[in-house]
């Protein structure tokens, strides 16, 4: 009988194990960049969104889906503190890192008000969103959508 309760208790031990080991949680390492390019496939847009500042958040509910989002090639440098984003050369430099979680990068090269681009990991995918500061207005639009690697 003692045999039974130490296989029994020997398999679910191996069962925990197996499905903790295939189980991601939200580190820096799983948000690793450095070098890599990835397409941003934008699925949500907001568009002059009511903020009271550019580096204030946008509410999810002023984004709205978008079926044929636009498209962007996103490049991070090398030691990961660098990013580059096609069409248009944008570019900008990963700001200080408050959550490990999410990086974010303020742009400053490429747009007329700089902007910010946020990646982070939903689900085991990497999403992103794209804010672009105005003139006047603080926000002219956010995208968000996914990352993937190419």
């Amino acid at each position: 009988m003692n045999y039974k309760k130490i296989l029994t208790l020997a398999l679910l031990t191996v069962l925990v194990w197996s499905c903790a080991k295939g189980k991601k949680t939200l580190t820096s390492n799983t948000l690793e960049l450095k070098g890599k390019s990835f397409t941003l496939k934008i699925d949500k847009i907001a568009k002059h969104p009511k903020v009271g500042y550019p580096f204030n958040p946008v509410d999810e509910k002023e984004y709205k889906n978008v079926s044929k989002g636009n498209e962007y090639t996103v490049s991070f440098s090398k030691n990961g503190n660098s990013i580059t984003i096609m069409p248009g050369e944008i570019k900008g430099k990963i700001t200080k890192i408050e959550d490990k979680n999410i990086k974010e990068y303020e742009l400053e090269k490429g747009l007329v008000a700089n902007g910010r681009f946020d990646v982070w990991l939903d689900n085991n995918k990497l999403k992103a969103e794209y804010t672009i500061y105005g003139s006047g207005v603080p926000v002219i639009s956010s995208e968000r959508g996914l990352l993937t690697e190419f």
